[in-house]
């Protein structure tokens, strides 16, 4: 059983790490993540980027991410004198098999 426990921690490991590569591909060059946190329901994923609102369809077509969504409102913000969103983001990851 401690082995099955163990192994089921590595999975856990190999996952969020595969989890936070994506989402540094997939983020633009513009965006600031604040926080990341993986919760029981999934990713939550909370910065600011130049268009907050092109990022629920960057990650709603990558085939490893579902169920993307804002969890709040975007607000701007002036940040070293250009204009930047904030965003909130919820996703869950569906790992390959």
């Amino acid at each position: 059983q401690e082995t099955r426990e163990l192994e089921a921690i590595e999975r856990s490991r190999s996952r969020a790490l595969e989890v936070l590569l994506l989402v540094s591909d997939l983020l633009p060059d513009d965006a600031h993540v604040r926080a990341i946190r993986m919760g029981s329901e999934g990713w939550e994923i909370d910065g600011y980027a130049r268009d907050a609102a092109a990022l629920v369809p960057l990650f709603e077509e990558h085939p490893q991410f579902e169920d993307v969504r804002f969890r709040s409102a975007t607000t701007r913000a002036q940040l070293g004198g250009r204009t930047f969103e904030s965003f909130s983001l919820a996703l869950r990851h569906v790992p390959t098999p």
